[in-house]
C-alpha cells in the first residue's frame, strides 16, 4: 500500500512539474554533449561565473631554461579579503618547463587550498626567465594555466576573478524572483502558506529507501487550489 501511495505521489508531482515546465529556454546554449574528458570542472556550475573552482591546487614555480640558479618571490592575493601571502624561494638547479606538482625536477612547488570560488591572483618575480604553472590536484593532476612571458626579469601573473554565484546578491535575487512578497521567507510562513499547519495532509508516506542509500523517508504531500500557480493547483 505504501508503495502504491508513493507511486501516486510521484506521478502527481511529475505531472505538475511537466505542466509548468515551459519551453526550457533557461538552458538554451548549454552544452549537454558527452565528452571523454572535461578537465578543471570540480565544484563548478554549468553556468558558472567563477574562473577558479574550489579545490586543491599546486603552484609550480619554474624557469624557461633547465638547470637555472637564482632567487624569486611569489605573492598570492585572494579575493576573499585575507592578507596577501608573500613567499621567497630559490632554485639551485631548476627543472625547466616541467609542471610536475611533485617538483622532483628541481622546480619549486606550493600547495594552494581554494576553499571557495572567490578567486585569486598569483604573481612571480625573478631576475631569470620564470614560469608559473597552476596545477589542479583535486583528482588527476592537470595544468589549469601557464604564465610564461618568455623574457628574463618579467613578472608572471595568473589572475582569477571571484564567482558571482558566491555573492549574497545572487541568493537575494533568487528569493526576490521566487517569493517577491516574502510570503514564505520563514519556515513557519512556508508551512502556513501551503496549509501544512492544518490537520491531515493529503498523503503521508513513511518507507525505507532500501535500493538506494538505505535511508528512511517520512514524506508529506498536500494539494490545494491556488489561482497564482500553474494550472490553478499547487502541489507541495
Amino acid at each position: 500500500m505504501k508503495h502504491i501511495v508513493f507511486r501516486f505521489f510521484s506521478s502527481l508531482l511529475l505531472l505538475a512539474l511537466a505542466g509548468c515546465g515551459g519551453s526550457g529556454d533557461e538552458y538554451s546554449g548549454f552544452d549537454a554533449s558527452v565528452k571523454v574528458s572535461t578537465p578543471n570542472q570540480y565544484l563548478t556550475f554549468f553556468n558558472r561565473q567563477g574562473d577558479l573552482p574550489a579545490g586543491d591546487y599546486t603552484l609550480v614555480v619554474a624557469t624557461a631554461t633547465v638547470a637555472q640558479t637564482g632567487t624569486f618571490s611569489v605573492s598570492i592575493t585572494r579575493n576573499n579579503g585575507s592578507a596577501t601571502q608573500l613567499t621567497n624561494g630559490s632554485w639551485t638547479s631548476s627543472g625547466g618547463l616541467d609542471p610536475d606538482p611533485a617538483c622532483g625536477s628541481g622546480n619549486r612547488c606550493y600547495a594552494i587550498d581554494m576553499e571557495d570560488a572567490s578567486g585569486a591572483t598569483f604573481v612571480l618575480n625573478t631576475a631569470l626567465d620564470g614560469v608559473l604553472y597552476l596545477v589542479d590536484d583535486s583528482d588527476t593532476a592537470q595544468v589549469v594555466e601557464t604564465a610564461n612571458a618568455n623574457a628574463a626579469g618579467v613578472s608572471e601573473t595568473l589572475k582569477y576573478s571571484a564567482s558571482d554565484i558566491d555573492e549574497s546578491d545572487f541568493s537575494s535575487a533568487y528569493y526576490r524572483a521566487v517569493d517577491p512578497g516574502n510570503e514564505r521567507d520563514t519556515a513557519q510562513k512556508f508551512l502556513q502558506l501551503h496549509m501544512f499547519n492544518t490537520p491531515a495532509p493529503d498523503e503521508h508516506v513513511i518507507f525505507r529507501d532500501s535500493k538506494d542509500l538505505g535511508y528512511g523517508r517520512d514524506m508529506y504531500m498536500r494539494s490545494y487550489a491556488n489561482p497564482s500557480a500553474c494550472g490553478g493547483q499547487m502541489i507541495v
